[in-house]
């Protein structure tokens, strides 16, 4: 049984790059910090919407987000694709879903 580091992140920048680069590498990795010096700490809709449409695209992904919101695990699984259903939050596009897939 192989040891799996995990890649280790602070903030939410390059938040959407860092995750889809986790499921292709299948590397699990850790975010913290996610806005934690702002006055709404943590992930926002459209992020949290990321995370669970990426789970759907795949087959075994774990996530597991802090009651704060401001840290993030992703164990990623086998990328199947498929049909998905999703509802797209306003504040962002479908574009910045698509880009993801």
């Amino acid at each position: 049984m192989s040891k799996r580091t995990v890649q280790q992140f602070t903030g939410h920048a390059f938040l959407k790059q860092r995750l889809v680069m986790a499921l292709l590498s299948q590397q699990t990795v850790r975010i913290d910090g996610i806005r934690a010096q702002d006055e709404n700490p943590g992930l926002r809709d459209y992020e949290v919407s990321l995370l669970r449409l990426l789970e759907q695209a795949t087959n075994g992904t774990r996530i597991v987000i802090s009651p704060t919101g401001t840290s993030v695990v992703l164990r990623p699984g086998m990328i199947t694709g498929g049909r998905i259903d999703m509802d797209c939050p306003v504040s962002r596009s479908i574009g910045y879903y698509l880009e993801a897939l």
